[in-house]
């Protein structure tokens, strides 16, 4: 029974190393890990926060300048767009006044039957 036993013996093959994979990868998961960690600690601790952006005077009168640019470009656009309008018609009532035909010429008379000389047969 032991001869058995000897001739199954599998030999592992020395291959290559995987070592530099596996501290790379370690490093990234350790990496992945502590940002987790640091970003729980600072949802948790508030750090970093300061007040409230909306109450900042600072912030509320950029808010009030941007609605009165945002207000001005607006009114502008309009303006803009009635001058497109009123160019898109005249353009449209010149194309419509070219386009219509001024002399236009008269069909021609149908061709009548004339009689045509008819060739005599030559003596011989």
């Amino acid at each position: 029974m032991s001869d058995l036993n000897d001739e199954f013996i599998i030999e592992e093959d020395e291959g290559p190393s995987n070592r530099p994979f596996l501290v790379a990868a370690g490093s990234l998961i350790t990496l992945l890990v502590l940002s987790l960690v640091c970003l729980g600690a600072v949802r948790t601790l508030g750090i970093g926060g300061g007040s409230d952006p909306a109450e900042d005077p600072e912030v509320i009168a950029q808010q009030a300048s941007i609605a009165e640019t945002a207000t001005a470009i607006s009114a502008t656009n309009e303006a803009i767009a009635e001058q497109n309008a009123l160019v898109t018609q005249t353009i449209i009532a010149l194309t419509a006044t070219a386009a219509a035909p001024t002399q236009t010429p008269t069909p021609s008379p149908p061709p009548t039957k004339t009689p045509t000389a008819t060739p005599s047969p030559s003596p011989t």
